[in-house]
């Protein structure tokens, strides 16, 4: 299910629609198998994978609860380290 055709320059893999207008893969084999999407809703990879094109590893969401999904997971990758930790949207030591 790992996408091996063109990538984006954001790491996505890179698809034509039937229009022929080039889409992300991942979300074109989200539709496939489960329905077109609203324009307001993005395919989230459960598996972090950019590539990854299997519709188990794929989430419709928000794009606002993406973004700030994405912006949840960098904060807790750059302080891994750190003696903080996330308790639901709160840091605490």
């Amino acid at each position: 299910w790992v996408w091996t055709g063109p990538v984006s320059y954001r790491g996505h893999g890179l698809a034509r629609n039937d229009q022929g207008i080039n889409e992300h893969a991942h979300r074109l084999y989200y539709e496939h198998f489960n329905g077109e999407l609203d324009d307001d809703l993005t395919v989230h990879h459960l598996c972090s994978n950019r590539l990854c094109c299997n519709p188990d590893h794929l989430k419709a969401m928000p794009k606002g609860e993406h973004q700030r999904l994405h912006c949840l997971e960098k904060w807790q990758a750059q302080r891994a380290d750190s003696s903080l930790r996330l308790i639901g949207n709160v840091a605490v030591q």
